[in-house]
């Protein structure tokens, strides 16, 4: 509950929140009594979802079931004046069925109120918060994918660069063996006659 010492509310948003008026409201039998937000609050997205409408026959304070569906958070203070007031005559006094009325007045907000509506609440800004989260995730695994291809091509091409040089040299040395050969008989045939000239 609001006070001097903490005179101030925040509504993030997406979020819900109870707003408890500062005001004792009194609606007699004869009139039914109607709600509206200010307009500076409607324009930065702030909806009352607790209904427009005070019964004839209600005594106390009244609990707005409020909703952020701004882009920003909203931030109230005590004793401002977010809403109006006004009342319209019914063509008869209510009847005591027809009356809204407690055994106790209504002072603050009870703790069954704020059970319901505790936790996280799936409000647009959290889903796309979710969502963007799951993009990046999903954007990361991709590049790491991306990284693993490249690596694999990588590692294949210089696999199949090594199959291709190895080929080459095998293909060189069947082909080059005969000639090699022939080359080395030469030397080896050349060197022996010489020999032979230089003893005789």
């Amino acid at each position: 509950m609001l006070s001097d010492l903490e005179p101030y509310i925040l509504i993030p948003r997406g979020q819900f929140g109870f707003i408890l008026t500062n005001e004792f409201v009194k609606v007699p039998g004869d009139p039914i009594a109607f709600i509206s937000f200010k307009a500076s609050y409607k324009f930065r997205g702030l909806i009352n979802v607790s209904g427009f409408h005070v019964d004839p026959g209600w005594e106390g304070r009244l609990i707005f079931s409020v909703y952020n569906a701004g882009p920003s958070d909203i931030t109230l203070k005590l004793h401002d004046n977010f809403a109006l007031i006004w009342y319209s005559d019914l063509d008869r006094y209510s009847s005591d069925e027809f009356q809204k009325k407690s055994k106790q007045k209504q002072e603050s907000i009870s703790s069954g109120l704020i059970n319901n509506i505790s936790g996280g609440v799936v409000s647009p800004p959290r889903l796309k918060a979710d969502i963007d989260a799951l993009e990046k995730k999903l954007d990361d695994k991709v590049r790491e994918i991306e990284t693993s291809h490249i690596k694999f091509r990588f590692h294949i091409g210089i696999a199949a660069l090594g199959i291709f040089f190895a080929f080459i040299l095998i293909v060189f040395s069947i082909a080059a063996r005969e000639p090699i050969a022939e080359f080395f008989d030469a030397i080896f045939d050349g060197t022996e006659e010489h020999t032979n000239e230089m003893g005789s």
